[in-house]
C-alpha cells in the first residue's frame, strides 16, 4: 500500500488566474501546474515531514520565461548530488547550456524546418541535455566567464520566434541548391554561426574557447573538458524508470516504443549497452529505488505531464523522501519551473499525487 496516513489530509485546488503571464492558454488549471505556482492554501507546501533523510538544499534555478526545464532539472540534480554526495558546493551556467541547445536546433532547422529534429525548439528532454553536455560541456559560475545577461533577462519568446525567422528562408534556400555534401556541412555551419551570433550574441556574449576556474590561476579547461571532468566519463549507469501503473492517454504504440529504445539515443555518449538500464516498476518498488538513490546523496530526475490531452510535460528533481515504518508518503521536489512557494520553489508532495503525472524518472549514478 502506497501513502498509508494521508487519507485525512485534504487537498484545496489553487486558483491559477492569477499567473498568466507564465502559461500558454492550454495551461491553465491543469493538474501539476497546481504545485507549480502559489502558496495560496496548499497543505503540501508548508507540510512539515515526520522522518526524512534531511538532503541539503541547493539553489532552485528559475528557468524565468523560457521552457527549458529539462536543462534547469537537470542542473538541480548535479548541483543537489555534488553537495549531498561529495560535500561540494558547484553550481553550473544554465545560460551556458539554453545558449548550445539553440545553437544545435538552428544548424537542425535549416535541414528540417522543425519536423524530425532531435528535440524541439521550445523544451527537452533528459537524454537531450545529456547530449548537450556531451558535445557542448559546461561552464560553473565560478569560472571567469559569465553570459551578459542571466537568463530571467533573456525575452525567450522574442529569441525562439527570431531563430524560426532567421533560418526558414535558408532551409528553402538549401532545397534550391545542388550541394556536395563537403560544401553543404561548410554552408550550414557558416549560417549557423551568423544566426547565432545575431539571434544569441547580445544575451550570451563572447563564446570562450577555455576558461580559468576562479581562485585557481594556471589551471584552465574548454567547456567540453569540463563537462567530461566532472560528468560524463564518470558516468558508471544511467537508468529510466517507468511507472508499471502508467496509462498513457496521448502516446502512441510508436512513441512508448522509441522511449524504450533508449540505447540507440546514448550509444555516442555511454559507448556500452551494459552501462543503461531501463525498468518499469510498481509505485513501492519504484519507491525503494529512489530512496536507494538518495541515501547516496544521488537526487532523482524524473518527468511530469502537465496535461494528459498532449505530450507537455514538466521536468523536477526529487531531493528527499518522508517514510514512517514501512510507508513511503510523501517527496521534497526542486522544482525547476520557479522560485515561487514559501520554501525558494521546493515544496512536499503526496506519493499517490506523484504517481498520478509521473512519465518516468532518471537516475544517474557517477563516481
Amino acid at each position: 500500500m502506497v501513502n498509508s496516513g494521508y487519507a485525512n489530509i485534504p487537498y484545496t485546488p489553487i486558483d491559477l488566474s492569477g499567473s498568466k503571464e507564465r502559461f500558454s492558454r492550454s495551461h491553465y488549471n491543469l493538474p501539476l501546474m497546481r504545485f507549480l505556482t502559489s502558496n495560496l492554501n496548499n497543505p503540501y507546501y508548508n507540510y512539515q515531514p515526520r522522518r526524512s533523510l534531511k538532503i541539503k538544499d541547493t539553489r532552485n534555478i528559475d528557468q524565468a520565461s523560457s521552457a527549458e526545464c529539462f536543462i534547469m532539472a537537470f542542473l538541480g540534480m548535479m548541483e543537489s548530488t555534488f553537495l549531498n554526495k561529495h560535500n561540494v558546493s558547484m553550481e553550473f551556467s544554465p545560460e551556458w547550456l539554453v545558449a548550445q541547445k539553440l545553437k544545435y536546433i538552428i544548424r537542425g532547422l535549416f535541414e528540417y524546418n522543425e519536423q524530425n529534429l532531435f528535440y524541439n525548439l521550445k523544451g527537452g528532454e533528459f537524454f537531450h541535455v545529456l547530449n548537450s553536455i556531451n558535445s557542448s560541456g559546461l561552464i560553473p559560475l565560478n569560472a571567469n566567464w559569465s553570459s551578459l545577461y542571466p537568463l530571467a533577462e533573456w525575452p525567450m519568446n522574442e529569441i525562439y520566434e527570431q531563430i524560426k525567422k532567421e533560418t526558414e528562408p535558408i532551409f528553402y534556400e538549401l532545397r534550391n541548391k545542388d550541394l556536395n555534401p563537403k560544401d553543404k556541412e561548410v554552408f550550414l555551419n557558416k549560417k549557423t554561426e551568423k544566426i547565432f551570433k545575431k539571434v544569441l550574441g547580445p544575451y550570451i556574449g563572447m563564446i570562450p574557447e577555455k576558461f580559468e576556474i576562479l581562485g585557481k590561476p594556471g589551471i584552465s579547461y574548454t567547456p567540453v573538458e569540463f563537462g567530461e571532468k566532472v560528468l560524463i566519463k564518470r558516468i558508471k549507469k544511467v537508468r529510466a524508470i517507468y511507472p508499471s501503473t502508467r496509462h498513457n492517454l496521448y502516446e502512441t504504440k510508436s512513441e512508448l516504443k522509441y522511449n524504450y529504445e533508449l540505447p540507440a539515443i546514448f550509444e555516442n555518449i555511454l559507448n556500452s549497452p551494459d552501462r543503461l538500464e531501463t525498468l518499469s516498476l510498481a509505485p513501492v518498488e519504484f519507491l525503494k529505488v529512489i530512496e536507494e538513490q538518495l541515501k547516496k546523496g544521488q537526487a532523482v530526475f524524473f518527468d511530469h505531464d502537465i496535461d494528459y490531452r498532449n505530450s507537455n510535460g514538466h521536468s523536477m528533481v526529487v531531493v528527499d523522501i518522508e517514510k514512517v515504518g514501512d510507508h513511503f508518503l510523501s517527496l521534497k521536489i526542486k522544482n525547476s519551473y520557479s522560485v515561487k512557494n514559501d520554501d525558494n520553489g521546493y515544496f512536499w508532495i503526496r506519493t499517490d499525487e506523484f504517481f498520478k503525472y509521473l512519465r518516468r524518472a532518471w537516475l544517474v549514478d557517477w563516481n
